[in-house]
């Protein structure tokens, strides 16, 4: 489950990075062919969210989805950090008490689940 979730996460960050470096958004076909097609950011970041997925297909086969699902929530957890640590974005002392608490959430539910053991 964390290696789903960090690819996903890094395809996120490479996700914000790119969109950060377009100036504007235009549905033009020029627009695509430079902004994505030839991006090797966001093709990376398609990459990551491919294999996040493919690593969530294997997961669903193996543990019930009612376990699965709500620990992707972890995923929130590094979403946040890596806004804050790779993005410089700033992050309220409420925002930290709610990763806190979904960091418990997570380990309750792993751990009354048998996917911790």
């Amino acid at each position: 489950m964390l290696v789903n979730q960090v690819t996903l996460i890094g395809g996120q960050v490479l996700l914000k990075i790119a969109l950060d470096r377009v100036p504007s958004l235009s549905w033009t076909w020029s627009w695509i062919w430079h902004n994505v097609i030839l991006n090797p950011i966001l093709i990376l970041a398609i990459v990551l969210f491919t294999g996040g997925n493919l690593i969530w297909v294997y997961m669903l086969k193996l543990y019930p989805l009612s376990t699965a699902y709500p620990l992707t929530s972890i995923g929130f957890v590094f979403s946040m950090l890596s806004g804050w640590l790779i993005l410089k974005e700033t992050i309220t002392p409420l925002q930290w008490i709610g990763v806190v608490l979904v960091m418990v959430g997570c380990y309750l539910i792993a751990s009354h689940s048998g996917v911790a053991q």
